[in-house]
């Protein structure tokens, strides 16, 4: 019989964040063989430049097994939509497959209908930070959020942000 995670093991997978790709093959193969493990962690960061592209299956494959995944960031840097269209389709698709409910999200996705399916499915979220200013977010879609930000990037980590209310953003 499986032992309890520690306190140690519990406090080490908490938080994730992930910063170099170094790093994608260890975590991946830590926490997608052991669910325990995998449900351990509620925050998971990623920052991701350039050289993250051909490590992005394994951090999908990460991400569907974050069951109690609270607070998720994803940023890649020098990969926008407009660069490289297939990379943020299959990281949309994937996040629309998990199972985990959010309280906040900050991501720098753009508008897609993928997206929008998977803000359906969080029912629980409350603060939202999010790529663009041209948002068509159902009324009946997030009825926790309390807190919205957009913003438009002028280079990674720059932002021009601009806070609304839900109500502004919704149709």
């Amino acid at each position: 019989m499986p032992h309890p995670p520690t306190r140690s093991r519990a406090s080490l997978y908490r938080e994730v964040n992930l910063q170099h790709v170094s790093r994608v093959g260890s975590l991946h193969q830590a926490l997608t063989n052991s669910s325990r493990r995998a449900s351990l962690v509620s925050v998971f960061r990623m920052q991701a430049n350039g050289t993250f592209a051909p490590v992005l299956p394994l951090v999908n494959e990460i991400l569907l097994v974050l069951t109690n995944l609270a607070h998720l960031s994803i940023t890649l840097c020098g990969q926008s939509q407009l660069h490289n269209p297939a990379l943020y389709t299959t990281m949309l698709r994937t996040l629309a497959r998990c199972t985990f409910k959010l309280t906040s999200l900050k991501s720098g996705v753009v508008r897609d209908r993928d997206f929008v399916h998977f803000l359906r499915q969080q029912t629980r979220l409350e603060s939202l930070h999010i790529g663009g200013s041209d948002w068509d977010i159902p009324q009946d879609a997030l009825p926790n959020l309390k807190y919205v930000k957009t913003y438009q990037a002028s280079s990674c980590g720059t932002y021009e942000a601009l806070t609304r209310s839900h109500t502004s953003i919704c149709s």
